[in-house]
């Protein structure tokens, strides 16, 4: 297997604040990405599909958003490293904001309130799928052997 020929990336991301994240990638996986990021610049939004070196491909999407930083959007944004530490349940992950279709504050605001549903609801799923514990009470109905 020659990777040259193949679109591989392994994006290695921040452990914490400050930290830094890595990106590895065959010429291929590197071109790939870098049409991709070419591509959100010109249109606002692209993606491409590379694999890691196990060759399980996934999709990278990038996103382009050029508001201020104290905008509702950069402001809901969840930090990369926040994925540690899930303490900010105000914050919205950036694979939410492309599910949703919200690419600008604007789309933020007018979509808020169903995310906030969709979340509840996940949660109340989340919820009843995990309560179903097995009742070790229970009496062994088959027959033992002597």
């Amino acid at each position: 297997m020659d990777s040259p020929t193949y679109r591989i990336i392994n994006i290695y991301a921040q452990t914490d604040k400050s930290a830094e994240s890595v990106i590895v990638g065959s010429r291929a996986g590197l071109e790939a990405l870098s049409k991709a990021l070419e591509l959100a610049l010109e249109n606002g939004e692209s993606s491409c599909r590379v694999a890691p070196n196990d060759m399980d491909t996934y999709e990278i999407r990038v996103l382009l958003n050029n508001e201020p930083i104290d905008s509702p959007f950069w402001s809901k944004m969840k930090l990369p490293y926040s994925e540690l530490d899930d303490c900010c349940n105000e914050t919205v992950s950036p694979k939410e904001f492309l599910d949703f279709g919200i690419r600008n504050s604007e789309d933020l605001i007018r979509k808020e309130s169903l995310m906030k549903k969709n979340r509840e609801i996940s949660d109340k799923i989340g919820f009843y799928y995990y309560v179903g514990e097995k009742d070790t009470n229970q009496t062994d109905t088959r027959e033992q052997n002597p």
